[in-house]
């Protein structure tokens, strides 16, 4: 939370504090409340690193918050409809179709939905934690099913690891339902030189 007893337990017990629904301009001001609290609870504030959700209060509609991460499914798509079959004309139709068919949306937008025949895939799921992973899973509604996608050596979120990932999480308590699956992929999908900077960065 963004109150002073919550960024105190941050500053005396934690390692990060982590802020939600912050516009840009308003980071310095959380720096400096976290200098003050370090400074009052002897503790160097260098050693709380300041965190926020990515894109929550970037202005716009809902469809242009999400337009950066159109980008991986356009050049996925790409892929997938790249045949020659059909000429330009028929790619574009298909392209068009897609992007109509197919809707981006963001994790805060998820309170409170249902979701009633349809197929969600929940990218990037390594990065959620447990609770963000059920407040999904749990808008499911009749005739839908949920892909999460992930890789846990990919982890960029500072307060979670492999072990405590909302993805593993999910696929632990998953394991044994007999209407769930889990894969692994044994090898990358970009490139040898993808695999290669994986393995040894």
């Amino acid at each position: 939370g963004a109150s002073d007893a919550a960024m105190r337990r941050a500053v005396r017990y934690g390692d990060a504090w982590h802020g939600f629904e912050i516009f840009p301009e308003e980071l310095a001001d959380f720096r400096a409340r976290l200098e003050r609290l370090g400074g009052e609870l002897d503790r160097d504030p260098a050693e709380v690193e300041l965190t926020v959700a990515r894109g929550l209060m970037l202005p716009g509609t809902e469809e242009e918050k999400m337009e950066p991460w159109m980008g991986a499914l356009m050049d996925n798509l790409e892929v997938l409809t790249g045949s020659q079959e059909g000429g330009n004309w028929g790619r574009a139709a298909t392209n068009d179709l897609l992007r109509n068919r197919i809707k981006i949306r963001a994790l805060n937008f998820m309170r409170g939905r249902t979701f009633l025949n349809r197929f969600l895939i929940l990218d990037e799921a390594q990065n959620l934690t447990p609770k963000q992973m059920k407040a999904l899973i749990t808008r499911a509604g009749p005739g839908t099913k949920l892909a999460c996608l992930g890789n846990i050596a990919q982890i960029d979120t500072p307060y979670l690891t492999e072990m405590t990932s909302g993805l593993t999480y999910t696929v632990n308590r998953f394991r044994g339902w007999p209407h769930s699956g889990h894969i692994t992929l044994v090898r990358g999908e970009r490139s040898r030189l993808a695999d290669f900077a994986s393995d040894i960065l």
